[in-house]
């Protein structure tokens, strides 16, 4: 899903419309390989240009990766090695804060892809900034193609623990900073 467009490189942060982005732009991009999560050096290394990524409020992000994995046929099943089966949330969380869990892409921080090796991403946009995102990279790249949505987790009431919340919220402290950092929109 990394995006080489011309004059900028899309960092594919899984569960922040990464489908929605790569849909819409893969056929302007260069070398182009799906289903790629590469963190911002490697991105930057193999483009050599400005790159753009997103950030979700991280409790809205681990949220929707269980909800995602929960609801997969593939993910879910209890007879698959990479199935997370009948786990609640709490439990859920509980594992990707102990770096114990199964399923078979690494799941990794946001700002794991964001930042990586003292390389940042250029451009940082929240989630809930997409229209801007994408309109910036349709800006420089020169194209704008028509958005869709793609992948869109089901809606579920699931909530953590105050102690769980606490844990992931150490655990994720990287993805707190930089989700907070930009409360203005854009970061560089």
């Amino acid at each position: 899903m990394t995006l080489h467009l011309k004059n900028i490189s899309f960092v594919a942060v899984p569960k922040t419309a990464t489908i929605a982005i790569e849909k819409a732009f893969s056929p302007y991009a260069k070398n182009y390989t799906p289903h790629t999560h590469e963190p911002v050096d490697v991105v930057k290394r193999d483009g050599g240009q400005d790159c753009l990524g997103l950030i979700r409020n991280p409790h809205d992000w681990i949220k929707s990766y269980y909800l995602y994995l929960k609801h997969s046929p593939y993910f879910y099943s209890a007879s698959s090695a990479w199935g997370i089966g009948e786990k609640t949330f709490e439990e859920f969380v509980g594992r990707f804060c102990d770096g114990h869990h199964l399923w078979p892409e690494p799941l990794r921080l946001q700002s794991m892809y964001l930042l990586r090796n003292g390389v940042i991403t250029d451009f940082i946009y929240r989630f809930e900034d997409l229209p801007d995102a994408v309109a910036h990279i349709g800006a420089t790249c020169g194209q704008m193609p028509k958005m869709s949505h793609h992948d869109v987790s089901p809606e579920c009431d699931v909530i953590l623990s105050k102690k769980m919340a606490y844990l992931f919220e150490g655990a994720a402290s990287e993805d707190f900073d930089l989700y907070e950092s930009g409360a203005d929109g854009v970061m560089t």
